[in-house]
């Protein structure tokens, strides 16, 4: 053992090895593991959130594209969304426009990283009853907007009514 450097601290200087996964599954867990090392982070907006997620995916360049280039290299999901989907959210002021779904939690309720107030946060998505804040004491649409002054009834706040459409750039 080196004087004076503990092995957790050899292990924190060890350079990181990425790994480039060749199937769907493995790029879902590699999408959700960089997903993971981004909640918190105040350095991202929107794009850089989708590049952080798949940087360890080969065939995705998220760093060079636009939300243009986003849309158009992904293509739409059918059925229920899964870990590495891109939501796409209508705009409106205050709201993030990309999220990146995360994992699937009980009662349908989808799980994303998304970029709001300045940092990547966990937020959750109920398509079937996208006005439902709780069920019960269990959350399961998160406020991606907040509510202003002047804001009519028919604003959405919610992240299931914000929901505008769920791509894919995996499998």
């Amino acid at each position: 053992m080196l004087e004076g450097i503990s092995p957790t601290g050899l292990a924190s200087v060890r350079p990181r090895i990425r790994t480039r996964p060749a199937d769907a599954s493995s790029s879902r867990r590699a999408v959700r593991a960089g997903l993971d090392g981004t909640l918190g982070r105040r350095d991202l907006d929107d794009l850089g959130l989708v590049a952080a997620a798949f940087v360890d995916v080969r065939g995705v360049s998220a760093r060079t594209m636009s939300l243009d280039g986003l849309r158009n290299a992904s293509r739409p999901r059918r059925g229920r969304a899964r870990p590495g989907d891109l939501l796409l959210l209508h705009t409106a002021p205050g709201t993030p426009t990309v999220c990146v779904a995360r994992r699937r939690l009980k009662r349908g309720v989808l799980e994303a990283a998304c970029v709001t107030r300045g940092a990547v946060r966990r937020a959750r998505f109920d398509v079937a009853h996208p006005n439902t804040r709780r069920r019960g004491r269990y959350v399961v649409n998160s406020f991606l907007r907040p509510i202003r002054p002047g804001d009519s009834g028919r604003d959405a706040h919610l992240a299931g009514a914000l929901l505008a459409e769920v791509r894919t750039l995996l499998d």
